[in-house]
């Protein structure tokens, strides 16, 4: 459980120490008997490797080679030294390759007689068993090869050395002097095949042209190109001629259906003949009015105008109507010239896709060939090539500088480099497991773990007291019985720092408790008593852990009578009754007397809280030893009566999420924090702090207990009731 720096319990908490260099020294310091154990059995079984392993014995011979002893027709090379360097690599890379080739190695094996020794006879392939330990290494910058290999027998060393030389100057001048020729037969009946089926495929592309059409290929592609855009053109033209002419026809049959007149349609109106036809409709029917007025109906010129009024009329009827059929055809003509450019334009198209089919064809054919035409021209210029090299590099070309001699000084191991590497190496990890321990180990280990995890002060670290007390008796009163020892002198100095601690003054009674069990609370409780009484105080300790009490064992007295006599409802006894007096000066004692059903509730009674009072009144000082607080509250119901609370932590044993969560329900109760005890502080003389906790049974049935089978780590404690049940309830079991 992590605080909040804000917390109002934590105000007066010291600040978190930061990092130093001596507390990772510390960290190795407090395993180093782990360590030294780690560093010196690493340190023996590397000696026990290096002194028991079967001197080896190294033989080298050392080869020149060089491409030819003149080159006039490496031209490249004199105008560019870069690339004959990276020639250079190349050849002596290839060299290296050549020496420990499989052929080069059979005749090794055969010429240094190797199926002779055990070791290659029962290889599985003895080959790659020899290929895997002679060693080929070219020299920077220069001609030479060193060949090498590592033997625990000297002179099969030098035999194997000398047999791979002989035998790779054997297979390079077989090599020169017959293998060229085969590879230039090679090369030159490969270029014989190339050059039929060059052939093949320049006949082939000429035979798919011509029956194609298609000699002029790239002309021919851009007519059929040209077509299909101008089939387009048309086609944008056409398409929306047609739908202007379709709108007006649809209008006109739609004003007919509607009951109107042929001649009120907007295209016959605007017809210059319909109009001329009208003006002169106009004109007669003026001069009928006029006539008739004068003349009658029956009249001869009115009955001539009137005929004219009719024929003018069919006249109008008809110029409609032709208007309107003539929009039709109109109309009609321009969907079927539509039509046709709509049937040319998919024809070009597929025209278009059959072109690029034969061009794809094409294509292939003529990569064919001119991939073909490529390597056929590279193989003739590579035999051109390989027959100007041979002109120009003749002879052996491979050199015996010096050839193996009998080792006599061993070359592995080398015990003072290995023992040098393995004291390195063991000293990182005997430092790297002491890290490692560290940060597995989930326990609070001193003072700046208490600062970080609890944010709690440490008013005081008890030091281990096996080196100077002789008993398990002598350290519960080691105050007392040893007063110069460091246990006792840590015990006054925790007695100094809760006298002058900040808000302390006046400070009458203190409560002791811790999170889990034999942690030290008791034993600090005591000594803590013994302190202040030898200062000339007036001092009491009440043994107030009524589940388990054990300070009557510690002063040899009879607990039948006690606290829990004096918070009994129906017991009159005076405290001045059950004081007991101790062989220190100062110093009464109140044992827990008899231990009840139900602790918490007689803890949490009027009367603890008068007694309290009524005992703070009476002595200097009061110390109460209570019981753990991890599962248990009698701790907490005690610190809301009493001055505070010191909570004992023991190190590499009080786990920290344990410690935590006591912290953070002590302030939650709103008990006044002390401050810390680190108990132990000297780290164990064992480099493992592993740690189990014993069950803490109580007289009448009910108890807690940590399972020694579970990590220490946060969560995973478990209460057990009688019966086996299991119980996950952390508040006091009654």
């Amino acid at each position: 459980m992590d605080f909040d720096v804000s917390d109002p319990f934590v105000d007066d908490a010291p600040d978190v120490p930061s990092v130093h260099l001596r507390d990772y020294l510390q960290v190795v310091l407090q395993r180093m008997p782990l360590a030294l154990t780690v560093f010196v059995a690493l340190m023996l079984a590397a000696a026990l490797y290096v002194w028991t392993r079967t001197p080896r014995y190294t033989a080298t011979a050392r080869l020149l080679v060089e491409r030819s002893q003149v080159d006039l027709t490496d031209m490249k090379a004199a105008y560019d030294p870069l690339a004959a360097a990276g020639g250079q690599r190349e050849f002596m890379q290839t060299v290296v390759n050549l020496v420990s080739s499989r052929p080069v190695l059979v005749s090794t094996i055969e010429k240094a007689r190797l199926m002779d020794d055990e070791v290659f006879s029962h290889a599985k392939d003895p080959v790659q068993f020899l290929a895997k330990r002679l060693r080929v290494v070219p020299l920077r910058n220069t001609h030479l090869i060193d060949v090498t290999i590592e033997r625990e027998d000297p002179r099969q060393a030098q035999r194997i050395v000398n047999a791979a030389i002989d035998a790779f100057k054997n297979d390079s001048r077989a090599r020169r002097i017959g293998i060229s020729d085969e590879g230039l037969e090679h090369l030159r009946s490969k270029a014989d095949s190339l050059r039929k089926t060059l052939d093949a495929a320049t006949k082939e592309l000429q035979e798919f042209s011509v029956e194609n059409n298609m000699v002029s290929f790239k002309k021919t592609q851009n007519i059929v190109a040209d077509r299909l855009l101008e089939f387009s053109r048309e086609l944008s033209k056409a398409e929306p001629r047609r739908m202007a002419l379709e709108a007006q026809v649809k209008a006109a049959d739609a004003a007919i259906a509607n009951g109107q007149t042929v001649d009120s349609l907007p295209e016959v109106i605007d017809s210059p003949v319909m109009k001329e036809l009208k003006l002169e409709l106009s004109r007669l029917e003026r001069d009928y009015t006029q006539m008739f007025l004068r003349l009658g109906e029956n009249h001869v010129q009115i009955k001539a105008i009137v005929s004219q009024i009719d024929t003018l009329r069919t006249k109008l009827a008809m110029e409609a109507s032709s208007i309107l059929a003539s929009l039709r055809i109109r109309y009609d003509q321009l969907g079927r010239e539509e039509s046709l450019i709509r049937e040319a334009l998919r024809k070009q198209e597929r025209e278009v896709f059959t072109h690029n089919v034969l061009a794809a064809e094409y294509e292939v054919l003529n990569g064919n060939k001119s991939l073909i035409e490529d390597t056929y021209r590279t193989i003739v210029r590579r035999i051109g090539e390989i027959d100007i090299n041979r002109m120009g590099g003749q002879g052996d070309n491979v050199f015996v500088i010096s050839r193996a001699t009998l080792p006599t000084v061993k070359s592995w191991p080398h015990r003072a480099k290995s023992m040098l590497v393995a004291l390195i190496l063991t000293g990182a990890a005997a430092v790297g497991l002491c890290f490692f321990m560290d940060y597995m180990d989930v326990t609070i280990k001193g003072a700046a773990d208490i600062k970080l995890a609890l944010r709690s002060s440490v008013l005081g670290g008890i030091p281990d007291m096996s080196d100077e007390i002789e008993s398990n008796e002598m350290a519960d009163l080691v105050v007392a019985d040893s007063p110069k020892s460091q246990a006792a002198e840590a015990f006054r100095s925790l007695r100094t720092a809760l006298a002058f601690g900040a808000g302390n003054v006046g400070l009458r009674s203190v409560v002791v408790s811790s999170t889990f069990p034999e942690e030290g609370k008791s034993i600090v409780s005591v000594n803590l008593a013994i302190a202040q009484a030898q200062v000339g105080k007036r001092t009491l300790i009440v043994d107030a852990d009524l589940r388990k009490p054990r300070l009557h064992k510690v002063f040899s007295v009879s607990a039948d009578q006690g606290l829990s006599t004096l918070l009994d409802p129906d017991t009159e006894v005076e405290v001045e009754d059950l004081l007991l007096s101790t062989t220190v000066e100062n110093l009464s004692f109140l044992p827990c007397g008899a231990i009840p059903a139900y602790p918490a509730e007689l803890l949490e009674s009027a009367r603890f809280a008068q007694l309290l009072e009524r005992l703070e009144a009476s002595f200097d000082f009061v110390v109460l030893d209570s019981p753990p607080s991890f599962a248990l509250v009698d701790s907490l119901v005690i610190g809301r009566h009493a001055g505070g609370m010191l909570l004992v932590v023991r190190s590499f044993v009080t786990p920290k999420d344990a410690a935590q969560q006591v912290v953070a329900r002590v302030r939650d109760a709103g008990v006044s924090m002390l401050g810390t005890v680190l108990n132990n502080v000297d780290v164990p003389k064992s480099g493992l702090y592993g740690y189990h906790y014993g069950h803490y049974q109580y007289a009448y049935g009910y108890g807690y207990g940590i399972s020694p089978k579970r990590n220490v780590r946060g969560n995973g404690w478990r209460r057990w009731l009688p019966g086996g049940k299991d119980r996950s309830d952390t508040s006091e079991l009654s």
